[in-house]
């Protein structure tokens, strides 16, 4: 999606043009634009929006406008370091809207929101959750129901409380989480195995060109089957880091050499020896006791 400033546009195409390096079979990608100009002429379908607000909110006008039968929405201030083909395994099993995140019981003092902030929806909402707002998937035409759920929930937004949600309102976020819990549309995957939310992540490495990508979150080892893509925030991609990471991505589309072989056995035998690293890591928590493990973390790692 891109609106407003030329700058959105030229985010959005950077994330088109690292979607296309990277899959071996592009599949048709659409934006999102109040306008046609030079730069969504490189998309496959431009789907024009009415009187956007120029905000998260225009988000919530996405299912409305969704162009294919399925579709996988990503914000456009993010960079590809894989296939994002492979993104569709993570919502093989979800409902007509989908997002990457976590689910909790009402009851759980967890989540977002919780029954008694819920509104007219206090005896329909199923369960509370968290979400990372960078992508999410929908299915055309199965979606006008959540749609109105979604207009009344921001035209009375002022009813309904948010309490764990840590910004003040109303965002996109905060009507699809209440809204997909009207309806029983549940987060399918955590977004830390899927993708690196740049703002929040600590020990982040990257190199486009080479499609190398590992980080943290909150100072635990990577998931293996994440790193597909690095969503940077509308600030960072202000900064020199994206703009080298760009750079880089020019370059080795000019050069048009795409080592894909050595990537994809690279990236393989990362998988492997992090999915080993991780299973030892739970195998430790659950067998090693609580104060033993204490122990060893301020013996070997000062903390």
């Amino acid at each position: 999606m891109a609106t407003g400033d030329i700058r959105y546009y030229e985010v959005a195409r950077n994330l088109l043009l690292s979607y296309r390096w990277y899959s071996r079979k592009p599949m048709p990608f659409a934006i999102i634009c109040e306008q046609e100009n030079e730069i969504t002429a490189e998309f496959d379908d431009v789907i024009l929006i009415d009187y956007p607000v120029h905000s998260f909110l225009d988000k919530l006008k996405v299912p409305e406008l969704c162009p294919y039968d399925e579709t996988i929405f990503i914000d456009s201030d993010c960079l590809a370091y894989r296939d994002l083909n492979g993104l569709w395994r993570f919502f093989s099993d979800s409902g007509d809207f989908s997002v990457l995140g976590f689910k909790y019981r009402l009851d759980s003092g967890m989540g977002w929101f919780s029954e008694d902030g819920a509104g007219v929806y206090k005896d329909k909402i199923r369960f509370s959750m968290v979400y990372q707002g960078g992508i999410f998937f929908m299915r055309k035409g199965k979606l006008d129901a959540f749609s109105n759920d979604c207009k009344y929930i921001l035209d009375h937004f002022d009813s309904f409380r948010f309490p764990g949600y840590p910004y003040k309102g109303p965002v996109d976020e905060q009507v699809f989480a209440l809204a997909s819990s009207v309806h029983g549309f549940e987060p399918t995957h955590s977004y830390e195995k899927v993708f690196c939310y740049y703002p929040i992540c600590g020990s982040v490495d990257m190199d486009i060109s080479e499609g190398r990508l590992t980080y943290q979150y909150n100072s635990t080892f990577i998931y293996p089957e994440g790193r597909f893509f690095l969503h940077w925030s509308m600030e960072e991609v202000k900064g020199d880091l994206y703009r080298r990471e760009v750079e880089r991505l020019t370059s080795a589309i000019s050069s048009g050499k795409r080592p894909e072989r050595f990537w994809e056995l690279r990236n393989r035998s990362q998988d492997f020896f992090l999915h080993i690293l991780y299973c030892c890591r739970e195998i430790y928590r659950k067998i090693v006791p609580q104060k033993l493990q204490a122990f060893f973390n301020r013996v070997f790692i000062g903390r």
